[in-house]
């Protein structure tokens, strides 16, 4: 069976939380939106 987490942070400043979610967090930058600022993250067991 396969499950889908999913969820949504609104930020004020992407680059910023981006920093701090792969840093100091550890998660990887998956995707990137090109029209709208969005990124996709996962944590190492995610992938």
């Amino acid at each position: 069976m396969i499950y889908h987490y999913y969820t949504g942070i609104r930020v004020t400043d992407l680059e910023r939380s981006l920093k701090f979610y792969t840093e100091l967090l550890g998660l990887e930058e998956i995707s990137r939106g090109d029209a709208a600022p969005w990124v996709t993250a996962a944590g190492p067991t995610s992938t």
